[in-house]
């Protein structure tokens, strides 16, 4: 028996996107790995209205509907979402409630849809203002991130555990990982930057009572140092009952999903670097990391270690440059992530994905698909998809490119 779920999107997801809004909320379902999903055929041509109920197909597997004025995007399940599956649907960065959809006749045999209240379930380990609460200007969206992470997570082939934002800013995309539970690195050139962020992280656990540990230290390279600041923390007590639904559904059923949630572990880690992203390699060992997300700079935020050098560069107590936030040459990202490609394939796990946001109106697609594929990553989306395509503003025309490393 076919079971319809519908899903209210989050209010934020409108302001954020406008009218992009449904287009990436579709394609970002269809990244997710569900068991048991009724997947439409592929369609052609505009959008096709499914009749009197009013169902629209808009995607392999996600429709809208319209009930009592507000929109509800729609899918069906073979069967009934396992506990691993209601937490990828629970975490996609639109979904605000999801109910089962029912349709019930009264005495005139006219359908009417009836709600039925789905308890999400995150299975976060902190709440959503950890993500929130740093406001500055540049900051990438908690929402935008928050999608670009579930498109790593859903493509990558293993369970994923360490997660690297290789141009993290003030970490948006770490604190995102940590509500999930993942180990989070960032590395960025900007030392205040990454201080900022980690200060706020320590101050928000010290503020919460969560039991940690930090611990700082510089590290030599050859033409600068770069300081390391970590932070080690007993994993809290998850938000919601996962684990309680899981065992209610072996019990239902008398088997739990393959895809259950992972077993919980002693600790996370947390870890920001202020350094060249082309030396993430001298960072990190080899295939360490399951998913690498970054949103790529729109102005002049990065640049690399050949950059040329200022008198009043910061330098340690052996003359060695101090990674920093100076005279950036470019607009321009693209000689950034050619320059690092190389280094983060290395560090990426076969089965890994890298997700990369960036600015349409200053690297085409075919540039970075190119540098992609150079590199040895294979390209998840068909060459030329503008599945993620949005306009951010006037300046900012922004896409997604997905990576995978064979």
């Amino acid at each position: 028996m076919m079971i319809t779920y519908a899903i209210l999107a989050n209010p934020g997801h409108n302001r954020v996107y406008f009218k992009s809004a449904k287009t990436l909320a579709v394609a970002e379902f269809d990244c997710l790995q569900l068991d048991d999903l009724a997947v439409w055929e592929v369609l052609e041509g505009p959008i096709e209205n499914t009749g009197k109920l009013g169902i629209e197909k808009i995607g392999r597997t996600l429709d809208s509907m319209n009930i009592a004025g507000l929109s509800y995007f729609t899918f069906n399940m073979q069967k009934p979402l396992t506990a691993a599956d209601l937490q990828a649907v629970s975490r996609l960065s639109f979904v605000y409630a999801i109910f089962e959809l029912r349709f019930a006749a009264d005495d005139s045999f006219v359908f009417s849809p009836a709600l039925i209240p789905v308890e999400r379930q995150v299975g976060y380990f902190f709440d959503e203002d950890i993500s929130t609460i740093l406001k500055y200007n540049g900051k990438t969206n908690e929402l935008f991130t928050r999608m670009l992470l579930n498109l790593g997570v859903s493509l990558a082939d293993n369970a994923v555990q360490n997660v690297l934002d290789p141009l993290c800013g003030k970490g948006t995309t770490l604190f995102e990982g940590l509500m999930c539970g993942y180990n989070v690195h960032g590395i960025d050139i900007d030392q205040k930057a990454v201080d900022e962020g980690y200060n706020f992280l320590k101050k928000y656990l010290e503020n919460g009572k969560y039991k940690h540990s930090s611990h700082k230290e510089r590290q030599g390279l050859p033409d600068y140092t770069a300081v390391r600041q970590t932070i080690t923390l007993q994993k809290p007590e998850i938000l919601e009952t996962l684990e309680t639904l899981e065992t209610l559904e072996t019990l239902e059923t008398g088997e739990s999903s393959e895809n259950a949630p992972s077993p919980k572990t002693a600790s996370i880690t947390a870890e920001l670097i202020s350094g060249d992203t082309k030396d993430a390699d001298q960072f990190y060992r080899k295939n360490y990391f399951d998913v690498i997300i970054a949103d790529l700079p729109y102005g002049v935020q990065h640049k690399g270690k050949n950059s040329e050098n200022n008198k009043n560069d910061k330098k340690d107590k052996k003359g060695k440059k101090i990674a920093q936030n100076k005279n950036w040459q470019s607009r321009n990202a693209l000689p950034i992530v050619a320059g690092a490609l190389p280094s983060w394939h290395k560090v990426l796990k076969s089965g890994g994905v890298i997700v990369l946001a960036w600015n349409l109106f200053l690297i085409t697609r075919e540039e970075l698909e190119n540098e992609l594929t150079k590199n040895g990553f294979t390209l998840v989306m068909p060459s030329g998809d503008t599945s993620f395509v949005h306009r951010v503003d006037q300046a900012i025309n922004r896409d997604v490119i997905i990576g995978k490393k064979q």
